[in-house]
């Protein structure tokens, strides 16, 4: 079936899910689009947009709102435990803005697409609805209150995160397996932030600048990460993880 004809369902309307009906709506299709949470937000601290997904959104419009939130990178490295370049990316050098990084809260970057879609004329945005079923027809069970409702749809996109419900009602081959790696996410309220990623033995640690803050971010990769995080020991964590002046001073989930 032809785009512009498509009667689409997307279930989930996080980053994913928001992009994805927003591209399907910007090029004919009628879209609903369902997320469980009443009044979602985003969580996950920090996102580094490369120049792939900038050309994306700014196919969407919205990379001037996006750039008005968040902070370009032009010169992105990786290093090691003392501070030797191991990797300096090449980004293209166009002039129009899409040869950088764009870091930026996650709950901007979910706001602005959500927002996108709540306006967009294509896209019906159902929240605080449950999907409680759906088959391989393409049809789903809602549940919005007391209501329990079959709905039709010509195919079901579910983006709807670890824990889909999608997945859970249809086998599609699809097998969730841990990677074993757990990371900690934080914005702080010190703005200084290198703009680097660090490989090192204890795990992998990056520091990225905000307009207003610094978004870090690093892998429990050693025992002793991994054992302060398990016993929610924030001091602990900080002292094996980021030892020196600039700490996080606040720990936030959006």
């Amino acid at each position: 079936m032809e785009i512009p004809r498509l009667n689409l369902a997307v279930v989930g309307a996080a980053i994913g899910g928001s992009s994805l009906a927003l591209l399907r709506a910007r090029a004919g299709a009628r879209v609903a689009l369902f997320e469980r949470v009443a009044h979602p937000r985003a969580i996950g601290a920090g996102i580094a947009l490369a120049p792939n997904g900038l050309a994306v959104l700014r196919g969407l419009d919205l990379e001037p709102a996006l750039r008005d939130r968040g902070r370009p990178l032009s010169s992105p490295r990786i290093v090691d435990d003392v501070g030797r370049t191991l990797l300096a990316p090449l980004l293209p050098r166009r002039g129009d803005g899409l040869d950088q990084l764009l870091v930026i809260r996650r709950s901007d970057l979910h706001r602005v697409l959500l927002d996108a879609a709540t306006e967009h004329d294509r896209i019906a945005l159902h929240l605080g609805v449950e999907i409680t079923d759906v088959t391989a027809d393409a049809s789903l069970r809602a549940r919005h209150d007391v209501d329990d409702t079959w709905r039709s749809y010509d195919l079901v996109v579910g983006a709807d995160g670890v824990r889909s419900s999608v997945r859970e009602h249809l086998d599609v081959g699809a097998r969730m397996r841990a990677s074993g790696i757990t990371y900690v996410r934080t914005l702080t309220a010190a703005t200084e932030a290198e703009g680097v990623e660090a490989w090192t033995r204890a795990g992998i640690f990056g520091s990225l600048p905000l307009p207003d803050s610094a978004y870090l971010y690093a892998s429990a990769g050693s025992p002793a990460l991994r054992a302060a995080l398990a016993a929610r020991d924030l001091d602990a964590l900080l002292e094996r993880s980021a030892p020196g002046p600039a700490r996080p001073t606040a720990v936030c989930d959006a």
